[in-house]
């Protein structure tokens, strides 16, 4: 575990690699690392429930898992909805700081099956307007920038509000890489390790092995990450021509790989349930299994579904997929 002086000489090795990634310099206990992306999210609100948080603010679509985790230790949980027709912007009012309640808003980088980036400005106004025991955690496991977008803002602005969570591997695709990190202010680092044991455990040391080889060519992670992005890119590009002029919009991914689509379903149905039905049922015909909105936590905006796109999944799957999506919608098939 990351505690104390138990990783040696590997953790001086991490925290080479996360000031590459980071672009800035970072103190060493400001960052402590843990076996996956989920576990960290897990830890860091645990941390938070013991520092007073009570409330959980999450701006939808967001990660079911992070949701299961806040109310199973007993924080109220928020929901923003946010719309495809306000390009998926936070309400204004979502903005301010609530009193009497100490709370977390739990946001992602890139936007989560959106794939789009979190803005800087906006998000500085956001931790400028927060309350003086309120925060801010950025999940950023699928951010494929190098450097991070994040680096210097946390850095230099706000390090004791914000809370990143980082995942190795998981940008790239490379889920068996058991490793993730938690950057976080100096004074937290002492909490964090307390909880290490009850909510973390140990990293596997062939993730450790593999973190400490790229910590050694910060270009060949660089390179890593541009090639990952161009490659999912360049398909969601393709994707979009496919649905040009159809029911099919696809939501503009530029970061990350998990995307999707909104499916306008106005011709499958009068109502909603009716539409949806329909719908899966068609996907059935076809032999194509969709994850839809409801299970990434869209808002509700009928007659639109959204549909989760993998963009790691194989090409021709993808773009038959959206084919499909196509035909389904103009009610042809």
């Amino acid at each position: 575990m990351d505690e104390g002086d138990a990783l040696g000489d590997v953790r001086s090795s991490l925290h080479h690699l996360l000031e590459m990634w980071e672009g800035v310099t970072l103190e060493p206990t400001c960052f402590t690392a843990c076996p996956s992306v989920g576990i960290a999210s897990l830890l860091t609100m645990a941390v938070l429930r013991r520092k007073g948080v009570r409330r959980i603010i999450f701006e939808t679509p967001c990660y079911f898992a992070a949701i299961l985790q806040a109310e199973w230790l007993g924080f109220e949980v928020v929901l923003i909805p946010t719309y495809w027709r306000d390009s998926y912007r936070r309400p204004a009012k979502y903005e301010k700081p609530i009193r009497g309640k100490p709370s977390v808003w739990w946001l992602t980088h890139p936007r989560v099956t959106l794939g789009f980036n979190q803005e800087i400005e906006t998000m500085r106004t956001l931790v400028q307007n927060l309350n003086p025991r309120d925060f801010v955690v950025i999940d950023e496991a699928l951010d494929q920038s190098f450097p991070s977008q994040f680096g210097r803002f946390h850095q230099t602005d706000f390090k004791r509000k914000v809370i990143r969570l980082k995942g190795f591997g998981k940008p790239l695709g490379l889920n068996g890489y058991r490793l993730a990190f938690i950057l976080h202010a100096a004074e937290h680092r002492t909490d964090m390790v307390d909880c290490l044991e009850t909510f973390a455990g140990g990293i596997d040391v062939h993730s450790l092995e593999a973190a400490c080889a790229v910590a050694q060519d910060s270009q060949y992670f660089r390179t890593m990450m541009q090639v990952a992005n161009q490659q999912v890119v360049t398909l969601r590009a393709v994707a979009e021509k496919i649905a040009l002029n159809s029911g099919v919009i696809i939501n503009p991914l530029v970061n990350g790989y998990l995307g999707s689509a909104i499916v306008n379903l106005s011709k499958l149905g009068r109502d909603q349930a009716a539409r949806r039905h329909k719908f899966l049922s068609k996907c059935k015909r076809h032999g194509m299994p969709v994850i839809i909105g409801p299970s990434m936590h869209f808002a509700s905006d009928p007659p639109n579904e959204a549909v989760r796109l993998n963009f790691f999944s194989r090409r021709e799957h993808i773009l038959r997929s959206v084919a499909v999506l196509a035909e389904i919608t103009a009610g042809t098939t």
